[in-house]
């Protein structure tokens, strides 16, 4: 039988309303019938977890990184190699002042050795353990003027060949520093003096030429660094990505 429709109003309220008999009803009763169904299969299933049980927002990953934004798989990863960088630096600006270090004291003693017989077994154990501690001393020292140089160039614009030449001269500093420290704690003699079992009379006016040369691996991790800076500065400047972002930050999804 088929449903009759009226459509009729309400105090201005359209209302449709459906008359059914039979069959009809029966049908239409099955809605209701199915939603029931619906409600009992829903109350077997595991309660959802409440709100509060829920991570915060600030616990979520961020977007992958696109039109500025960076995912936190994507600043790991730079943070990550940044601090692996930085520990190498670490590592060659101490190996290298106690490189040098080491050999100005050295080469001095082996092309004098009646000087190196005056000392006392004594003074050579000082000597000898000063050499390690006062280079590891200003490795240490010299931390914070390389990090200083490093926001200075991350301000300011530099060629690279500046840049290099700015650091060099400041572990240079601290090497000549050191070394000069040593030689004249034990009185060595002038370079240009002859080789004797006793130290000068005047200490203090004697001369040693002291000239520190950087390594190639000191300069590669110094570099290395500056390199892992810029990654750094672009990104937060929103730079179009450059060779060194593109070889420093793999996982950088720029879309090209």
């Amino acid at each position: 039988m088929r449903a009759r429709h009226r459509h009729g109003r309400d105090r201005g309220n359209a209302t449709d309303t459906t008359e059914a008999t039979g069959a009809d009803a029966a049908l239409l009763a099955l809605p209701a019938l199915s939603a029931l169904l619906a409600l009992s299969a829903l109350s077997a299933l595991p309660a959802l977890p409440a709100l509060s049980a829920l991570p915060a927002l600030s616990a979520l990953p961020a977007l992958a990184w696109h039109d500025g934004a960076m995912s936190g798989d994507v600043m790991a990863a730079l943070d990550a190699r940044h601090e692996g960088a930085l520990r190498r630096l670490h590592v060659a600006v101490r190996l290298e002042l106690n490189r040098f270090v080491s050999a100005a004291i050295e080469d001095r003693l082996r092309t004098r050795p009646l000087f190196l017989a005056g000392l006392s077994a004594g003074a050579r154990q000082s000597l000898r353990e000063r050499v390690d501690r006062d280079a590891f001393e200003a490795a240490e020292s010299v931390a914070q003027p390389v990090a200083d140089l490093r926001v200075y160039y991350g301000a300011e614009t530099r060629t690279i060949e500046e840049e290099d030449r700015g650091f060099a001269s400041t572990i240079a500093d601290a090497a000549h520093a050191v070394a000069a420290r040593l030689l004249g704690a034990l009185a060595f003699p002038g370079d240009d003096t002859p080789d004797s079992s006793e130290g000068p009379a005047g200490a203090s006016e004697v001369g040693h030429a002291l000239r520190f040369v950087p390594s190639a691996s000191l300069m590669w991790a110094w570099r290395q660094v500056r390199e892992l800076d810029t990654v750094r500065n672009q990104l937060a400047d929103g730079a179009p990505p450059s060779f060194e972002t593109r070889w420093h930050l793999p996982e950088l999804v720029d879309g090209g």
